[in-house]
């Protein structure tokens, strides 16, 4: 896993890049931030904490943008209760980017579509986090 400090719509946001995690979050205290609104999807989501609850939503943020490097990405959010960060990007997230995470280099690399190659340096996470896991239901 790889950690760090990410911009969206200015304000500085705390990031997980989780490949264990199928989509992407954000915690719920932090949805004001976000200038895109909410879309209901008709099929919602079971979502299993990492205290092995069970969420169900159906309430995703479409096409936000995260600035990385420099350049900005689009991801979906979820909101969700988090409190060790405020955003989690998920492999929804990070396969439309192409990213590759290297958890010995705490680095993230991703590909924009026009082919170029921008590069996320996280920061050393010295406590152990729990995980997030996602079925469509």
């Amino acid at each position: 896993m790889v950690a760090g400090t990410l911009l969206i719509n200015n304000f500085s946001v705390h990031v997980l890049f989780d490949l264990g995690a199928t989509h992407s979050f954000i915690a719920r205290r932090n949805v004001t931030k976000l200038r895109k609104g909410v879309e209901v999807v008709e099929k919602g989501f079971v979502i299993r904490t990492p205290m092995r609850d069970m969420v169900e939503t159906n309430i995703v943020y479409v096409g936000v943008g995260v600035s990385l490097s420099g350049y900005e990405i689009e991801v979906d959010l979820i909101s969700l209760e988090l409190h060790d960060f405020d955003i989690i990007l998920g492999m929804d997230g990070l396969s439309k980017y192409k990213a590759l995470i290297d958890c010995y280099t705490k680095t993230v690399t991703f590909q924009t579509p026009e082919g170029e190659r921008m590069i996320f340096e996280g920061e050393r996470i010295l406590k152990l986090i729990a995980l997030i896991s996602v079925v469509t239901a």
